[in-house]
């Protein structure tokens, strides 16, 4: 999805209208052991900087305790100390009142404070702008000029627009206790957590060129944490919270282009040194990124070609584990998926052990041999195939230059190539990318390194601006200090997963993808 201009929002107070004790809580009571630090977030707790592993700061009306995490990817805390940030366990939001609203002008943006009589939970939304939820009875009288009260169901929303574009920090003093929204149109606010030895994950909100930005990113240390890509188990699109679940990964980013009709990926893919996609048939190289267990990377402009070895001869192949393309040869292996409907029009050579063992003509599902391939040809490549004996030995190949990204176990080809060597290179025009794919306001994903951490990159546009990709380069060198950095895909595809759930954006929707790139501690 293009994202816009990031305009002024409202923020927005919710609480509880005059219920009393019979209203609902806002969260579940806490669980006796164990907590999950996303339901802390909804009571509005304040998870702080945690820079050493096992132990997470939490802060809540003045207070601050220090719980122990559990280990594991969903970031799990004990539930004790979080009682004691509290007060209580049975009953962790108990109606509070508000006793005053103030606004005022700060050098740096605009404040509003809210006073309650007594410490209440909220949680923060900012899906159309930086809103809370708490829990609270409204006093009369309380509203400052500028500030609107309205009924939504069993809560009132305290709204009111801040008058310059930002960004909103929401946090919580005590003694009185209350709640304070700051519109920030200046500085750095930045949350670091070290989720386990070699991987960090970070969060900063600025205005940066101008406009608010929102950007998380996952820093790792390829010789503490696995790099890979992430694959659906049945060739269908899933939505990046099922890949990481199901291959059991702590952390995860959404991955390349892909076809979302044919689920296809568009670009050259490689696992454990297998390949499982070729380039787009017919496009110029794109940018792509190799690395190995060893912590080597590369970054390219890249377009693996391939042959099929006929007996002694050997012809190109238009596409690999693909089917975008209009005349030659396809090979689909194992990879690509279980089956193929050949069309009509098209011969399709059945390879098992290396050698033909049929030739098909259109017909109904074929099934992909687990010892071999298949070889689609299309109109000029229909004679290639014709022409073929009876258990001819037939075998795929890639074709590389010595030193390229594909020597390496694992690449991922998408593009454009941003930063290579520490130089700007970005050229999406070279590597024929749609107009929709360079727009500005839209929501990113990247791979980059910086020394020997890689970096994996995701500017959202909730509540901020998205970015162009010229803006997305200068971002990575000047902010980040990347030397290296490949664009992956955007827009409603991007997305940043870690603890259990997507961390760039709030809401269920996820669109599903072909791939993406997961994070394993090698030794957790």
């Amino acid at each position: 999805m293009r994202g816009g201009h990031a305009l002024p929002v409202a923020w927005a107070l919710v609480g509880t209208l005059a219920l009393g004790a019979a209203a609902a809580p806002v969260v579940p009571p806490l669980a006796p052991d164990a907590v999950d630090e996303s339901d802390l977030e909804r009571l509005g707790v304040q998870v702080l900087d945690a820079p050493t592993v096992g132990r997470q700061p939490l802060a809540w009306y003045g207070k601050r305790v220090e719980a122990e995490v559990i280990p594991g990817p969903r970031r799990r805390l004990r539930s004790t100390a979080v009682q004691a940030l509290l007060g209580t366990a049975a009953e962790p939001c108990p109606s509070a009142r508000v006793l005053a609203v103030r606004r005022g002008v700060r050098p740096d943006g605009e404040r509003l404070v809210i006073e309650l009589d007594r410490p209440a939970c909220f949680r923060s939304e900012p899906a159309s702008g930086p809103s809370v939820v708490v829990r609270a009875h409204l006093a009369a009288g309380a509203l400052p000029a500028g500030v609107q009260a309205t009924p939504e169901g069993e809560s009132l929303a305290i709204r009111a627009d801040p008058a310059i574009p930002g960004f909103a920090v929401v946090t919580t003093l005590g003694e009185p206790p209350r709640i304070v929204v700051d519109w920030r149109t200046a500085g750095i606010v930045e949350r670091t957590q070290n989720w386990t030895e070699g991987l960090m994950y970070r969060r900063r909100r600025l205005v940066w060129e101008g406009r608010p930005r929102r950007i998380e990113w996952l820093e790792f240390d390829p010789k503490q944490v696995r790099l890979g890509l992430l694959r659906p188990s049945g060739g269908t699109l899933t939505p990046l919270s099922a890949l990481a679940e199901e291959a059991g990964a702590w952390a995860a980013v959404n991955g390349g282009f892909f076809n979302r009709m044919t689920a296809e990926s568009l670009g050259p893919r490689r696992a454990l040194g297998v390949w499982l996609a070729g380039a787009v048939s017919g496009l110029r190289p794109r940018g792509a990124v190799g690395w190995s267990a060893t912590g080597e990377w590369r970054f390219a402009r890249f377009a693996p070609t391939f042959g099929l070895r006929l007996g002694e001869r050997v012809v190109p192949l238009t596409a690999f584990n693909g089917l975008a393309f209009a005349d030659g040869l396809a090979v689909l292996t194992p990879a690509w998926g279980s089956s193929y409907t050949p069309a009509a029009d098209e011969l399709v050579a059945v390879v098992r052990d290396g050698t033909l063992a049929a030739l098909v003509e259109g017909g109904g599902a074929l099934p992909v041999p687990a010892d071999g391939f298949l070889t689609v040809a299309r109109r000029g490549g229909r004679s290639t195939l014709a022409a073929l004996a009876p258990a001819t030995s037939v075998a795929w190949q890639a074709e590389n230059t010595p030193g390229s990204v594909a020597e390496l176990d694992d690449l991922i080809g998408a593009g454009p190539l941003l930063l290579q060597d520490g130089r700007t290179v970005l050229d999406a025009e070279a590597e024929q990318f749609r107009p929709d794919v360079r727009a500005d306001g839209v929501a990113r994903t990247a791979i980059a390194r910086r020394g020997e951490r890689g970096l994996l990159v995701v500017v959202s546009t909730e509540g901020a601006s998205g970015m162009s990709l010229e803006s997305l380069a200068r971002f990575l060198e000047r902010e980040l200090g990347a030397t290296d950095a490949l664009n992956l895909d955007g827009g409603g595809s991007s997305g940043l997963w870690l603890g259990g759930r997507i961390r760039d954006r709030t809401g269920g929707f996820e669109r599903p993808l072909a791939d993406g790139l997961g994070l394993w501690p090698l030794r957790p």
